[in-house]
């Protein structure tokens, strides 16, 4: 009505707006990687859900700044050890969250320690055995330690048995026919978390058996001899062993200063004693050369680790050497198989001679200066130095032999 009288009508809608509810529940978050173990890597997969859209995500490691995310993703250089993971997500109404995972990084494989090999040497019979130890560690433990016995006539893989804290042992023969030579048997140790370590390795020697004549034979020892010394073989072992026993009566070495032989006598089930005169003869060396007397046909072993590289002085004239190696060497043009006995000054020896047990003679090869080592006629065998071989060299002068094994 207005001030003049008039009327008018409106009809009102009577209808009921109802606002929107106000939001103020958090997203929930769901991490499916990492979960709460150890991993073997330094790389992880980061895998999470939310329940509902928002405005922002990310995550943080180990307490350090956040990142932000845009989706799964990965974990990458991560250092061994307990880490906290956190992921937050903020929805549209501006609630946030978050949840947390705590996960364990080891990528640190086994310790393979303390290597052993007893005795260190066994011949090729499938007979005769070594025990192969190692000592392996693990702070989280050991799964399984196996060893590669492939090169000896095993399996790859055998098993090494826990015999006491943290020392796995197997016991192995090589198999008839394994070449006589240094091997390297790799081991393999995983732990309970799949960490491995295959870089350590047992060595053991397939040592040579040496065939002797009944006779005069002319010998050298091609291994770094567990036991050196002559004497009471219940006190210092045998580093002779003949099979069969006893076969042995005598051993001679060349003094190059008196240009007189000494000599050492078998004593059946006693051992060896110096003769009168030869009292300094109680032990053999390195790269020397040994006439030793058969009574009958017989078989030489040794027992011992590798050969190591030694420098060995020859005196000018006559020098009774020895081939300390498990592996031939070949004589010949030097600048196609190089020089065995190579000596300093160069060009110093002449010839070297080996004993025919067969024939009773010596054989030979000269050396050409520059050029190298050649057979003489009657001699065309003679082209290399062999394992358990004992040598006559003829020196011009005073040199050292840089033996190399």
């Amino acid at each position: 009505v207005d001030t003049a009288g008039n009327i008018n009508r409106t009809w009102l809608n009577n209808t009921t707006t109802t606002l929107p509810a106000s939001d103020t529940n958090p997203p929930i978050i769901t991490i499916t990687s990492p979960v709460s173990t150890t991993y073997s890597t330094d790389s992880i997969n980061l895998n999470y859900s939310v329940n509902e859209p928002t405005a922002w995500q990310g995550y943080s490691l180990d307490g350090a700044a956040n990142i932000t995310l845009y989706g799964n993703t990965t974990l990458t250089v991560l250092i061994d050890g307990l880490h906290t993971l956190t992921v937050y997500a903020n929805d549209t109404s501006g609630n946030m969250n978050s949840s947390t995972v705590w996960f364990t990084i080891d990528t640190t494989p086994p310790s393979v320690t303390n290597s052993t090999a007893t005795p260190p040497s066994i011949v090729a019979d499938g007979v005769e055995t070594s025990q192969l130890n190692v000592t392996v560690r693990d702070l989280d433990g050991i799964d399984t330690v196996t060893i590669n016995l492939s090169a000896i006539g095993g399996s790859s893989e055998t098993a090494m048995a826990l015999i006491a804290e943290d020392i796995y042992s197997v016991i192995t023969s090589a198999s008839v026919g394994t070449p006589a030579g240094v091997y390297e048997l790799r081991i393999n140790a995983t732990s309970i978390n799949g960490n491995s370590n295959t870089g350590e390795y047992v060595q053991l020697v397939v040592a040579p058996v040496i065939a002797l004549k009944k006779g005069w034979n002319l010998i050298s020892v091609p291994l770094n001899l567990t036991s050196w010394k002559l004497g009471n073989e219940s006190a210092v072992g045998d580093p002779l062993n003949v099979t069969p026993e006893n076969s042995l009566s005598s051993i001679y070495r060349y003094n190059t200063t008196s240009g007189l032989f000494e000599k050492c006598s078998h004593y059946g089930d006693w051992g060896w004693a110096p003769a009168t005169g030869s009292e300094s003869f109680t032990e053999l060396e390195p790269g020397r050369g040994y006439w030793v007397m058969a009574e009958n046909d017989c078989t030489l072993t040794f027992t011992g680790t590798a050969p190591s590289d030694l420098d060995v002085p020859l005196y000018a004239g006559w020098n009774c050497i020895g081939w300390y190696s498990i592996s031939e060497a070949q004589l010949g043009n030097e600048s196609v198989v190089g020089d065995p006995l190579n000596v300093t000054p160069e060009n110093s020896l002449t010839s070297i001679y080996r004993y025919n047990t067969t024939s009773g003679l010596f054989e030979k090869c000269s050396h050409y200066d520059d050029w190298g080592w050649e057979y003489a006629t009657g001699s065309e065998s003679f082209t290399e130095l062999e394992i358990g071989r004992g040598y006559w060299a003829w020196a011009d002068g005073d040199c050292v032999w840089g033996h190399e094994t």
